[in-house]
């Protein structure tokens, strides 16, 4: 049986899960879009809002690109699958996965050094800020990171416990605990003065086409050390 959101039971998640979430499944991505708008981040993350469930975005030539492939053509009435694949189609550098329940666009080749690949042994979270939980995760990386949003998102406190998982597993763990939550990460280039940059997403606090611009962002380094 499928739902666009549907409750997933703690044992279902991967083990990397100590609470209930909001999960994908494939036949979710063959039902027809009833309530799709456009966005500014493009198809992926309006199919994401669409299916309203958390989802990860990874990519090397930055947020702005993710819209300039958008589909010129009626995608209400049409599957996600049926839009994520004609988008993948016009960026053929990206590929679309469905990871543990979360929508995820990567790089078709891993970037080099490979940051969100690095393993965590172990990581807690109870009832911590999902922004906050992000960032934590996101420093275990041992990159320099840069965040770029217009405030921090209003995501649900988490209660997750973490073993043997990589930083981009944990992203999606967070994602799928929130049901709202997209996290894009995007791979800086040699000459700006960090690695990575975050930004977070939640479409609690946006309006379709109306998603965070490159001439409105405010972007800052975070200082705060890696432990």
């Amino acid at each position: 049986m499928s739902s666009l959101r549907r409750l997933v039971a703690p044992a279902l998640l991967c083990l990397f899960s100590a609470g209930p979430a909001f999960a994908l499944d494939q036949s979710d991505l063959d039902t027809p879009l009833t309530d799709f708008a456009t966005s500014d981040h493009g198809d992926f993350v309006a199919v994401c809002r669409a299916l309203h469930a958390g989802c990860g975005v990874e990519v090397i030539d930055g947020v702005e690109s993710l819209a300039s492939r958008n589909s010129p053509l009626p995608r209400s009435g049409r599957t996600a699958r049926e839009i994520l694949d004609e988008y993948q189609a016009g960026r053929p550098h990206d590929a679309w996965s469905l990871e543990n329940g979360v929508l995820n666009l990567r790089p078709a080749t891993a970037p080099t050094p490979d940051w969100l690949s690095k393993k965590i042994r172990a990581v807690k979270f109870r009832k911590t800020d999902g922004y906050e939980a992000a960032l934590t995760l996101l420093y275990m990386t041992g990159a320099s990171l840069g965040v770029r949003m217009r405030k921090p998102p209003t995501l649900k406190p988490v209660d997750l416990s973490l073993k043997n998982v990589t930083v981009r597993q944990a992203l999606n763990a967070l994602a799928k605990a929130d049901g709202e939550f997209v996290w894009i990460v995007v791979h800086a280039k040699p000459d700006q003065p960090w690695k990575l940059i975050f930004q977070p997403i939640t479409f609690r606090e946006e309006s379709p086409g109306n998603l965070i611009d490159s001439n409105t962002d405010f972007l800052k380094v975070t200082e705060r050390p890696v432990r």
